[in-house]
């Protein structure tokens, strides 16, 4: 009996362990001062077809247990002023959107998120509102990256970069999919 009883705590305190691989938790860029960011398709695939608008699922999570973490996209927004991309084409050549002398226009209007302590917020962001950027015309595997800038809310604390996790689009070849 106490055999018995021993073997079914060791399953029950091994099971967790054996499913815990199987658990889908996402993507995440690496942490800093205890905010991450991750970035997928909203259609929910890594393919698209070429030259197809897209849609990210922007995931911020801070882990702060008392501050607010806040960002803002502008109209002319650089890599130090909200939400920038590293783009490679399926070759490794960059083909990021520029920001130099306010060439990355955004379509949309001024943008803000604040993301509580301990919470995470979603929010969609479309590559195709960066006017005169249109990415994912060849076909091949594209590697996108979003870096974001923002700030802990009421603090003295200068602003720092969160870098999402490397997303990976694969864009089909037309005459496959005729």
């Amino acid at each position: 009996m106490k055999l018995l009883f021993l073997f079914g705590t060791f399953a029950a305190l091994c099971t967790p362990i054996i499913f815990a691989s199987e658990i889908e938790t996402g993507d995440w860029g690496a942490q800093t001062n205890h905010v991450k960011m991750s970035i997928n398709l909203a259609s929910g695939t890594n393919e698209v077809a070429p030259s197809s608008k897209i849609l990210l699922n922007v995931k911020i999570e801070n882990d702060s247990t008392n501050m607010e973490y806040y960002c803002k996209f502008s109209l002319a927004a650089g890599p130090l002023q909200g939400i920038s991309f590293k783009i490679q084409d399926p070759n490794g050549k960059d083909i990021s959107p520029i920001y130099s002398n306010n060439e990355f226009v955004m379509l949309n209007a001024v943008a803000m998120e604040l993301v509580p302590p301990n919470e995470t917020k979603s929010f969609p962001f479309s590559l195709n509102s960066i006017m005169g950027f249109r990415p994912f015309d060849q076909p091949g595997s594209y590697r996108v990256t979003a870096m974001m800038r923002g700030h802990f809310q009421g603090t003295n604390q200068p602003s720092f970069t969160i870098t999402s996790n490397t997303l990976r689009v694969s864009v089909r070849n037309n005459e496959a999919s005729k």
